[in-house]
Parts: structure tokens; sequence; C-alpha cells
């Protein structure tokens, strides 16, 4: 999986390093925070998701991320 490290340099994380970054079924406050909690942990700001990719979008930020937290 493509990323973006907070340093903004890009890189890729293999699968089982990546696998809880997605946005697929995270429907509550806590399931977006865990995803915030996540990024940070991996010290990324963007990442790549195969869900969103069907729909003609790149890369999920952490923006996107504190948006969908502060929606909730």
């Amino acid at each position: 999986m493509k990323v973006i490290f907070s340093n903004g340099k890009e890189g890729t994380l293999f699968d089982d390093v990546a696998v809880n970054l997605y946005v697929e079924d995270r429907h509550t406050k806590a399931a977006w925070k865990e995803l915030e909690e996540e990024m940070e942990r991996l010290d990324i700001i963007s990442f790549e998701d195969t869900l969103l990719q069907t729909v003609g979008a790149e890369m999920v930020s952490i923006e996107y991320v504190r948006n969908q937290i502060a929606a909730h």
C-alpha cells in the first residue's frame, strides 16, 4: 500500500503492517479514532485505500479522518 509519511516522503507498507488502514465499515467515532491512532502510530499522513480507488479517489488523508471524527 502506498503511503505518505509525516515528513512528506512517499513509501510503501506491506499488507501485514497496513492491515488496519482502511475506511470501509467505519461508522462510529471510535472506529475513526482507531484509524487516526493507527496513522499516528505509523507516522503517516495519507494512505491508499483500495475501496476508494474504485470510485476514483487516490489517498485518504489524516485531515479527512479527523473530519470524520469531528462529524460524529
